[in-house]
């Protein structure tokens, strides 16, 4: 039908088929919509979107089809990375914190230290991070990262799509110097997306060696995208997961409020995509607070001018309503709650000590996020020739995806296969209770962003803030070895 309809390319990929039309044709297939080049100004990207109308197939087509991609999508993807604004300039409505954050830098030492980290891959035990514009990262301010931090230089990168390296982008140097640092030794990729994320799902699925964990520090509000287009998403991330492929998202920095803060959304949340959906694993964000233990000799550049880094300490959610941002979480729109979590998240909401949102602002029979978190503030990376801190949950997630990395390669090494998709895995794991998590934050802690409302923490499990924790590195790779004939 494509082919005969004027398109120049149509190809079946099994479940989805890709075409390539003149605009005319497509104009006329679609049933008279106008479709135009519309410009992401905060990306520096075009796309052909359907400006005019509502498209409609003819009936032999439409009944086996799902939607049409992209064209139709109305989705405004963004990058999480946060750049912390000073205290001394407050939002609007903001409060005084709880405990102030500590301005204690954190380095990957700091990370080994908190998270009982000394494991190092011996595997093909591979990773990635997925960006989804052409901004990119340079070569140079990776290897001035790992000798200013003391670590081994990593295995090269593999640029899967094309990216311009400069100006290097502070999302992605992020994003690979924080998983190359925890998943030290791994296969690393770099995959550089023409999309969203259901052309990254489609993309790993066609690759004959997807990466084993892929990480993404992106959202676009679930609201936006709309049912059809998460399910379908979350199709493709079931089938990666019993491929043995795991995905993990940064869960926003906008706390629980979303994206259109305080002065937006009076009456709901409104959470973003991929990070809840329960076939990828959600992470959050925490940070240092107090006065940490510092040191001169954790790694170099600690002991120039104008470091101090920071090497060991107390967590709390990452909520600095004073200007900076707030780890994200909640409950999805549209996404019903797994069991995995039942129990759980079951316990949270019926715990009556802890004070929740009122009632219309989510639904509490959906899925709970995050999953898990990790440190995402005043994190030190090296970016264009300087150093400089940044945080958010785009920090915690490649962080998590080194760690998954790691217990890869615990798997591989005794015969098994990758984890796949980790999320029962993780839960099964928490009700065991071996110390593999740390529990974060109190009644006093939230996810509220200097906002009216937002979730409260429970000093004793999951909550919509941090999910289950922080990791225990150390004693995840002992429970997962304790557990090897309950791998596949």
């Amino acid at each position: 039908w494509a082919l005969e309809s004027g398109c120049s390319y149509a190809e079946s990929f099994g479940d989805f088929v890709k075409v390539t039309c003149p605009v005319a044709d497509l104009e006329r297939m679609l049933g008279d919509v106008e479709i135009v080049e519309v410009r992401d100004v905060r990306l520096g990207e075009s796309a052909p979107k359907i400006i005019t109308g509502q498209y409609s197939l003819p009936h032999p087509i439409a009944r086996v089809v799902e939607f049409v991609q992209n064209l139709a999508m109305n989705v405004h993807k963004r990058r999480l990375s946060s750049f912390r604004v000073p205290s001394s300039i407050p939002r609007e409505g903001a409060r005084p914190r709880y405990q102030e954050p500590s301005e204690d830098q954190v380095i990957p030492a700091t990370l080994f230290n908190l998270y009982n980290i000394s494991h190092t891959i011996s595997t093909l035990s591979s990773q990635s991070v997925a960006e989804f514009s052409n901004f990119g990262y340079l070569e140079s301010d990776l290897t001035a990262f790992d000798n200013g931090c003391g670590l081994p230089k990593p295995n090269p990168i593999k640029a899967v799509g094309s990216f311009s390296p400069s100006p290097p982008n502070v999302e992605c140097t992020l994003d690979v110097q924080m998983i190359t640092s925890v998943g030290q030794n791994g296969t690393n990729f770099y995959y550089t997306v023409d999309g969203w994320v259901l052309d990254f799902a489609q993309e790993l699925l066609q690759s004959n060696d997807p990466p084993m964990v892929n990480s993404i520090s992106w959202s676009s509000d679930e609201r936006t995208e709309g049912y059809s287009y998460n399910s379908r998403t979350d199709a493709e991330w079931q089938k990666l997961g019993t491929m043995g492929v795991s995905v993990l998202a940064a869960s926003g920095d906008d706390g629980a409020v979303g994206t259109s803060r305080c002065s937006g959304n009076h009456w709901y949340f409104n959470p973003g995509y991929p990070a809840t959906s329960p076939y990828i694993t959600s992470v959050g964000a925490t940070m240092l607070v107090g006065k940490p233990t510092t040191s001169s000799s954790e790694a170099p550049i600690c002991s120039e001018p104008g470091h101090v880094c920071a090497e060991n300490g107390s967590e709390e959610p990452a909520d600095e309503n004073l200007g900076g941002y707030a780890t994200g979480g909640g409950f999805s729109v549209y996404e019903s709650r797994p069991s995995y979590q039942d129990t759980v998240v079951t316990g949270y909401l019926n715990d009556n000590s802890i004070p929740k949102p009122p009632a219309s602002y989510f639904n509490n029979s959906n899925r709970g996020f995050p999953d898990v978190a990790a440190n995402g503030y005043n994190i030190l990376i090296y970016r264009g020739g300087r150093w400089e801190t940044v945080g958010g949950t785009s920090a915690a997630t490649p962080i998590w995806g080194g760690v998954f990395a790691l217990v890869n390669d615990v798997l591989l090494k005794n015969g098994k296969k990758p984890l796949g998709f980790a999320n029962p895995f993780l839960y099964q794991m928490f009700a065991d209770g071996k110390g593999t998590f740390t529990n974060i934050g109190d009644l006093t802690t939230n996810n509220d962003d200097g906002c009216q409302y937002g979730y409260t923490s429970n000093p004793n499990g999951w909550d919509p803030v941090t999910g289950l924790g922080t990791p225990n590195v150390g004693m995840i790779l002992e429970y997962v070895q304790s557990n090897m004939a309950s791998f596949p």
